[in-house]
C-alpha cells in the first residue's frame, strides 16, 4: 500500500505540477482519487468510515491500508477455495474416467453405483464453483450434457473443455 500511495503522489505531482499535500483542499481531492483507484469493495468499506477525509494523514493511511489488506485476504481465501474445488473436480473426473475404463473391462454392477456417486460429486463441485462465481452456468450445463450424452456432436475427442459446446475454454 505504501508503494501505491507513493506512486499516486508522484502521479498527482506530475499531472498538476503541485504537491498533493500543499493545502487541505488539495489533500482531500488527492485522497478521493486514491480511494477511487482501489477495488470497489474497498471503496464501499471506506465510504462507511466516518470523517475519513478529515483524519490526519497517518490515521487515514492506516484506515485505507486496513481495508485494503482485509480485502486482499478475502480474495486470497476465495482463490484458495477455488483451487481446492478445482483439484477435487479434477480428481473426481480422473476417478470417473478410471471407473469408465474398469466398467468396460469388467461390466460389473457395483461399479455402476460408484459411478453414479462420482456424477453427483462432480456436479456438487461445479455447483460450489458457480456459487463462488468462478464457473459459469454453461460449465455446469456442459457437465450435465456430458452425463446424459457422453459422445456429444459438439465436442471433439481432442477437446479438454468442461462444456461440450465450447462455452468454457480448453
Amino acid at each position: 500500500m505504501h508503494d501505491y500511495l507513493k506512486h499516486a503522489g508522484e502521479l498527482w505531482e506530475d499531472s498538476t505540477r503541485a504537491l498533493h499535500d500543499n493545502s487541505p483542499e488539495t489533500m482531500v481531492l488527492w485522497r478521493d482519487k486514491v480511494i477511487k483507484g482501489l477495488q470497489k469493495p474497498v471503496q464501499t468499506a471506506l465510504e462507511d468510515v466516518i470523517n475519513l477525509e478529515t483524519q490526519p494523514f497517518h490515521d487515514w493511511k492506516q484506515t485505507v491500508t486496513h481495508w485494503y489488506t482485509r480485502h486482499q485476504r478475502k480474495m486470497d481465501q476465495e482463490d484458495d477455495e477455488v483451487k481446492i474445488l478445482t483439484k477435487r473436480l479434477l480428481k473426481a473426473q480422473v476417478a470417473e474416467k478410471d471407473n469408465e475404463t474398469n466398467k468396460k473391462k469388467a461390466k460389473a454392477m457395483p461399479q455402476m453405483s460408484a459411478m453414479s456417486n462420482l456424477h453427483v460429486d462432480i456436479q456438487d463441485i461445479v455447483a460450489q464453483l458457480l456459487l463462488l462465481g468462478k464457473a459459469t452456468k454453461a460449465t455446469y450445463d456442459g457437465i450435465i450434457w456430458k452425463r446424459l450424452w457422453p459422445t456429444s456432436p459438439c465436442q471433439s475427442k481432442a477437446s479438454v473443455s468442461l462444456d461440450p459446446c465450447g462455452a468454457v475454454g480448453s
